[in-house]
């Protein structure tokens, strides 16, 4: 069992049921923010909180646990189709290219920036990279800034600060790939 399980079990069930993420947010108490971020593996859920989805979803919680179907050797995600999180960042849209590979090394994000959108990040645990792919992204590690334009690219460890700005009248568009599992800083 993974988070990734667990998550993939909660979705499958809730459309199973033909549930909204509202009508599920209703049902249990919990936001749809909170049930969007377990659904996306943004987040693990408590042991309370497995009860009240459980509870909605009229199943044992043991049935959120189990590990229903392998994971894939491979996913493949159409154009237009990444699993979108435009509600859960105020940086922009995100999508998801790979949401059903659960046991992965790497998560890749398709980030559509709005105009005149900045986001101020600290450090994180995870090692990140960024390729600019329309308009140009502002990225500054530290004290350091980058100009992202189409085609650049920038890989930084975990444990930098960073921002991420669209100073442009016009929308931008960047891959982000960042590591799943916690990565330890060089020296």
């Amino acid at each position: 069992m993974s988070i990734g399980d667990i998550a993939l079990n909660i979705r499958a069930l809730r459309k199973k049921r033909k549930l909204t993420l509202e009508e599920m947010a209703a049902r249990t108490g919990v936001t749809k923010g909170c049930l969007s971020q377990v659904e996306n593996q943004q987040s693990l859920p408590s042991v309370s909180l497995l009860y009240r989805l459980a509870e909605g979803l009229g199943v044992a919680p043991s049935e959120l646990l189990h590990r229903k179907t392998p994971d894939p050797a491979y996913v493949f995600t159409p154009a237009g189709q990444g699993a979108s999180q435009e509600h859960a960042n105020p940086m922009g849209a995100w999508f998801e290219l790979a949401r059903d590979k659960r046991l992965k090394l790497m998560n890749p994000l398709m980030l559509e920036i709005p105009p005149q959108t900045a986001l101020k990040r600290e450090a994180t645990r995870t090692d990140q990279f960024i390729y600019g792919i329309e308009g140009q992204v502002h990225v500054t590690l530290n004290q350091d800034e980058f100009m992202l334009a189409p085609g650049d690219s920038i890989y930084f460890a975990g444990h930098v600060a960073h921002d991420v700005a669209n100073r442009a009248d016009a929308a931008a568009k960047v891959l982000v790939i960042h590591a799943t599992h916690a990565t330890q800083a060089a020296g």
